[in-house]
C-alpha cells in the first residue's frame, strides 16, 4: 500500500483511526482499576500524557513508518493488513 494512492483526507482519517487506541488508553488510564493499586497517580498521569503525545504524533503523520500504525491505517483504508510474518506452508 502506498499512501500516495489515497487522498489527503483519507490518509488523515486513517491516522485518526490509528491513533484511537492511544486516545482510548489515555482516557481510561485514570479510571480506578486500570492500574494495580501500587501504581502512583504521578505515574498514571505521566502514562496518560505519553499516550496523548503518541496519539498526536500519529495524527501528525510522524509515525507512518511504524509497522503497527501502518497496519492500522492499511486496515482502515483497504480492509486488509500486511502480516508481520509470512504465512507458513504446513504440508
Amino acid at each position: 500500500m502506498k499512501l500516495s494512492d489515497f487522498t489527503t483526507e483519507q490518509v488523515q482519517a486513517a491516522r485518526h483511526y490509528a491513533a484511537q487506541p492511544n486516545l482510548n488508553c489515555a482516557g481510561a488510564c485514570m479510571n480506578k482499576g486500570y492500574f494495580a493499586d501500587h501504581i502512583s497517580v504521578e505515574y498514571a498521569c505521566s502514562y496518560q500524557l505519553k499516550q496523548m503525545r503518541e496519539a498526536q504524533s500519529i495524527i501528525n503523520g510522524d509515525c507512518d513508518h511504524n509497522f503497527t500504525v501502518f497496519q492500522r491505517m492499511e486496515g482502515y483504508l483497504t480492509g486488509k493488513a500486511t502480516p508481520l510474518l509470512p504465512k507458513e506452508d504446513n504440508k
